[in-house]
């Protein structure tokens, strides 16, 4: 009988020294291996001294050494690896298919072992977000991003949700740290803060009281009050003629005075004939977004956005999830490329290894 011919074989590997993988790491990896313990337990079918088989594959305490030197082996982020893979007890838990040639020369089931947990790693590092996503056993799309509204630091209840899965994955991985990116577009989140500081002050004088940040809501361009704001406003800010221009184009209603005696700047405007309605709401509009026009941002505002981004995601997921703090590094503030969205600018965020 012919076992290379046709057979089925059962084989188990109990607490292996993962030292004397070396050779296999350094030359798939690059990297010695310090500790670790291998067990397998192996289903094989050999066919015409084919083999095919599922392996489960358990490695307990795995610890990497220094990269080989001389190794023609990739520099992959191995770290990042077995972060995704270990759990509470340091152990990573596989489901590996082999495949090999028994009639090869070099043919070693401790090779077909290796060789297979190095594929997977080379798939995890290279989208660790799919990883943690089967992990969890959700879409991981989107995962490495978190989207907030223009001119906003408040996340989004299914930005929440994103948080909230990440954050549970990285309580069954120990080992796994976050760095966040804060970003800001100029245009429009610059657009969206001059804006919300118009919007304020209005509120401000009408003697509202609002906390830090705090948004209060829709203007009210049919309020008298808030009329008599922007008027001043739009006044001191662009001068009468702009605004007496803005009032000639919308038709502000007024009644033509016969007085010859006062000042042209305080003579009454004249509806003109091609207007037969006063629309409020486009003319106070329009009369806010001139006040809107000159309002001053700051140098540093746009990056005080990012950085608020940033901290309310690493907050949320710290105060809400109970992750570590210690476990986020903070990358500085980037743009988001222009175009990407005129509403929304999304944060980056990406997995890594935390010692």
């Amino acid at each position: 009988f012919n076992l290379r011919s046709h057979s089925d074989v059962k084989l188990l590997f109990y607490n292996m020294e993962m030292t004397d993988l070396t050779p296999y790491s350094a030359k798939f990896a690059g990297r010695k291996i310090d500790s670790g313990k291998l067990s397998a337990e192996i289903d094989y079918q050999v066919r015409k001294s084919r083999l095919r088989g599922e392996n489960r594959v358990v490695i307990d305490n795995l610890l990497l050494g220094d990269r080989v030197e001389n190794s023609s082996a990739p520099h992959l982020p191995l770290n990042l690896a077995l972060a995704l893979l270990k759990d509470h007890n340091g152990r990573i838990d596989l489901d590996l298919p082999v495949t090999g040639d028994l009639d090869h020369p070099e043919f070693s089931y401790s090779h077909l072992i290796w060789k297979a947990i190095v594929h997977v790693v080379e798939k995890i590092v290279t989208a660790p977000f799919r990883a943690i996503g089967k992990l969890l056993g959700i879409k991981h799309e989107g995962l490495d991003r978190i989207v907030f509204a223009v001119g906003s630091a408040e996340i989004p209840p299914p930005e929440s949700e994103k948080l909230a899965a990440l954050a549970k994955g990285m309580l069954q991985r120990p080992q796994l740290g976050l760095k966040v990116q804060g970003r800001y577009q100029p245009e429009s989140d610059g657009e969206a803060l001059k804006v919300l500081a118009v919007k304020r002050e209005i509120a401000d004088s009408q003697g509202y009281s609002l906390a830090p940040g705090e948004d209060p809501g829709p203007v009210d361009y049919t309020d008298t009050d808030t009329q008599t704001i922007l008027l001043a406003m739009a006044i001191e800010r662009q001068g009468s003629e702009t605004v007496t221009a803005l009032k000639q184009k919308y038709g502000f209603p007024s009644q033509q005075t016969a007085s010859t005696d006062l000042p042209e700047a305080n003579k009454e405007i004249i509806i003109p004939p091609e207007i037969t309605e006063f629309d409020p709401n486009e003319f106070y509009h329009a009369l806010f977004s001139l006040v809107v026009e000159k309002e001053p941002l700051g140098k540093k505002a746009l990056v005080a956005l990012a950085l608020l981004r940033t901290e309310a995601i690493i907050g949320e997921m710290v105060s809400v999830d109970g992750v570590d703090r210690a476990r986020f590094t903070v990358l500085n503030p980037s743009i988001a490329k222009k175009g990407e969205s005129d509403t929304v600018v999304s944060a980056k965020l990406k997995l890594t290894a935390h010692k």
